[in-house]
Order: C-alpha cells, then sequence, then structure tokens
C-alpha cells in the first residue's frame, strides 16, 4: 500500500514510498564520511593485490635478514 513520506522523515524510503525522492533520506552508514574517490573493481583489486604483495615480499625480506 502506497504511502507519501513525509518531508526530510528520519524514516527510510521502502519500494512502496511515494512523494519526493530528493527529499528523502537515504542512509549509508558512517562509513560514508571516509569515502574520498571511486574506482572500477579492477583498479582495487591490483591495488590490493600490489600493496599485499609488496607487504608480504617485506614481510620476507625482513625474515631472512634476522
Amino acid at each position: 500500500m502506497p504511502y507519501d513520506m513525509p518531508i526530510r522523515s528520519a524514516l527510510p524510503p521502502t519500494p512502496e514510498t511515494s512523494g519526493d525522492w530528493e527529499s528523502m533520506v537515504y542512509p549509508a552508514g558512517e562509513g560514508v564520511g571516509a569515502v574520498r574517490c571511486t574506482a572500477r573493481a579492477a583498479q582495487i583489486i591490483h591495488q590490493m593485490v600490489s600493496q599485499a604483495y609488496e607487504i608480504l615480499t617485506t614481510e620476507h625480506r625482513l625474515r631472512v635478514q634476522m
């Protein structure tokens, strides 16, 4: 059953919500403030693998030197 959402309501919209969607709240959690940029999934995976490789090879070199 559709219902009109009050403007600036703290409730998130549902599929049954009607009204001005631009004025509705979309909860995203506290982490949304930490987003500094966007990237394609392939770029993110490449960066993660590169960083992991660097960490693992550095750790290996440190252990060999001991």
